[in-house]
């Protein structure tokens, strides 16, 4: 299973219990562009003018009690060393970071 068919099933599965999420990852939208695309650099230069991070979570989900920034992964997937950064970056803010590798990840957290 790929992290976009995870991320759908969970985004879907939010939605239907009235959670509010948003896809924080803007950079995936680059799979619509060839590597030889020259909307490709343009893509990735707005992007990071309008504040882009990289390593930044995929998701970000806010309910009343909280909000959370979870990264997707596969089963064998990995951060990278930015993703852990970033990680990083929001624990110290004292936000919630949440690794999540299937819809069971998301399933069973208490919201």
């Amino acid at each position: 299973m790929t992290e976009h068919s995870i991320q759908y099933q969970i985004v879907q599965y939010l939605r239907l219990k009235n959670i509010l999420v948003f896809e924080s990852d803007v950079m995936s939208g680059l799979q619509f562009f060839s590597h030889t695309d020259g909307r490709r650099f343009a893509f990735i230069n707005h992007h990071k003018k309008l504040g882009y991070i990289n390593g930044q979570s995929d998701l970000v989900i806010v309910t009343k009690k909280e909000v959370l920034f979870v990264e997707l992964k596969t089963a064998t997937g990995k951060q990278s060393p930015e993703q852990k950064i970033f990680q990083k970056n929001i624990e110290v803010l004292g936000y919630k970071y949440l690794i999540w590798k299937s819809l069971d990840d998301c399933l069973n957290y208490h919201f």
